[in-house]
């Protein structure tokens, strides 16, 4: 017998919000148990391209070139699911049969070590062998983002941002002339924690759009300030948009839509995205 519910005009509707939202969560999680894919496997692991994933993945190995307006990068292409499950498409989502390139830990700016400490962010050369996660900017772990350990790596050489898209055969130089739309994903936890590992763009990228992950400084590191030139603050933001910058001058290289990209994320992530939406120097950018 299915009985409705009955909403107390006396409770506030954020509370109903709330309910709504755990309801949709469960649904989620019962849903993605259903598949027994895992795609993050690969990517959770600093990927050196060594024989540990040959068993697991189909042709993780395969380099991809990207020339970009500051050189080189050299990324790799890997299939989206386990290569065991490709002849059951029925059971398993068939977008995830798909290819994607990823290119891990490209540099967006200079180590801000030295004189660049607590300085903005200056723009650096590739190319680079982006194969895998560089380390996380110095933090302390609060233990607010699931997938930071406590001895994870850290080094204040950190700024880096990951890239994960469609498979357009970039390396041959062959495309499929589509430009896909892109997001860019800010992650962060009271800007006293973040990591461009928190969020793999392996699903998205694997159903069409472009997600980018970085690295930003954090903490006191990231925002210490004499409210003066000496120490201007904020450097935090100022990595973000830097990386945002290097985002707009070279995604289309990747096979992406200049003319659509969206900032994205929760917590610290959503209030950086808000901050920057609202910096008069990106209105003249068609960012969302």
């Amino acid at each position: 017998m299915t009985r409705l519910i009955n909403f107390d005009k006396n409770l506030p509707m954020n509370i109903y919000y709330t309910y709504i939202l755990f309801i949709l969560v469960i649904l989620i999680q019962i849903n993605s148990q259903n598949v027994n894919v895992n795609l993050d496997d690969v990517l959770y692991t600093n990927i050196d391209q060594s024989t540990v994933y040959q068993e697991k993945w189909d042709h993780y190995d395969n380099s991809v070139v990207v020339s970009t307006v500051f050189g080189e990068i050299v990324g790799f292409s890997i299939a989206a699911n386990r290569s065991d499950l490709q002849s059951q498409c029925k059971e398993v989502p068939c977008w995830a049969l798909k290819r994607i390139n990823v290119f891990l830990g490209i540099p967006y700016a200079q180590p801000p070590v030295g004189n660049l400490r607590f300085r903005l962010p200056k723009w650096t050369d590739l190319p680079i062998n982006a194969t895998s996660y560089k380390p996380d900017c110095p933090q302390i772990r609060m233990g607010k983002l699931k997938y930071l350990q406590k001895d994870d790596y850290i080094s204040e050489d950190c700024l880096y941002l990951n890239i994960f898209a469609p498979n357009i055969s970039l390396s041959s130089g062959k495309s499929n002339n589509k430009k896909y739309p892109v997001m860019i994903i800010i992650g962060g936890s009271d800007f006293v924690e973040a990591s461009g590992r928190e969020t793999p763009g392996n699903i998205l990228a694997a159903m069409g759009i472009i997600v980018i992950s970085m690295n930003y400084r954090v903490g006191s590191l990231g925002f210490l300030t004499t409210g003066d030139e000496i120490l201007p603050g904020n450097y935090g933001l100022w990595d973000q948009r830097q990386a945002i910058e290097f985002v707009r001058l070279n995604i289309a290289k990747f096979g992406g839509d200049v003319k659509n990209i969206t900032l994205a994320g929760i917590n610290t992530g959503a209030a950086s995205a808000a901050i920057h939406m609202r910096n008069a120097q990106f209105a003249k950018h068609d960012v969302n």
